[in-house]
């Protein structure tokens, strides 16, 4: 009960971060170098879907929704963020087909399985104690060919003691991960890596860190 309590606070603290930069995000993804849309529009270049449906996790206020309709003019994206404030945000680029606010702690809101072309979290996975059961509903949510792009923040030894990185100036822990234990997440949800990248993505203008991700192309398992 103890543990849960601390996430809970946590997941209050993570929202309400998320709530005040609400309005000023695409500012901050500017100043912090955001590596994603570069990566993502290389990867979007392998794909062939003409009117594909897209679950983006973590969607923030639908900053990487315009790379989206750069490539595919005729998607539908469904988007899931724990802030409210930038669902909002969300809502008035009308890129978003709907979008609902859900802490992925909890696994994935209700979506059906087998309807989705490409699932994107990034950012996402670093802010989850356990991502076990949101990796699942992943690839149940997924169809046979769909993809899934999403990131995982690296453990480097040489950087940090302890995997779980924490910051009082934050408040709230990130969860860091070596290649093996994406690895061992990834199988456990029957889904494996294509292809990976590591990627020095994001350089925070509030506090100068610079964070390495393992950048991930994802399908389902071919033996499930």
């Amino acid at each position: 009960m103890e543990d849960e309590g601390i996430e809970k606070q946590n997941a209050l603290k993570l929202t309400a971060t998320y709530d005040s930069i609400a309005e000023k995000y695409d500012s901050f993804a500017e100043k912090g170098l955001y590596k994603v849309p570069i990566w993502l529009k290389e990867k979007f270049e392998g794909l062939n879907f003409s009117k594909p449906n897209i679950l983006d996790l973590g969607c923030a206020n639908g900053y990487l929704g315009k790379i989206v309709k750069e490539k595919f003019e005729n998607s539908s994206i469904v988007g899931v963020d724990i802030s409210p404030k930038m669902i909002e945000e969300l809502k008035k680029g009308e890129l978003y087909d709907s979008a609902v606010v859900w802490d992925l702690n909890a696994g994935l809101p209700a979506v059906e399985a087998g309807i989705f072309d490409i699932v994107l979290a990034f950012g996402v996975f670093e802010f989850i104690k356990n991502p076990s059961s949101a990796l699942k509903r992943v690839g149940e949510a997924m169809k046979t060919h769909g993809r899934f792009f999403t990131s995982f923040e690296c453990f480097n030894p040489k950087k940090h003691s302890e995997k779980i990185v924490t910051d009082s100036r934050i408040g709230f822990p990130r969860y860091s991960r070596s290649l093996k234990d994406v690895q061992d997440l990834l199988k456990e949800a029957k889904l494996e890596i294509v292809v990976y990248n590591k990627v020095t993505a994001y350089k925070s203008p509030t506090t100068g860190i610079e964070i390495d991700y393992f950048m991930c192309e994802i399908k389902r398992d071919r033996n499930v």
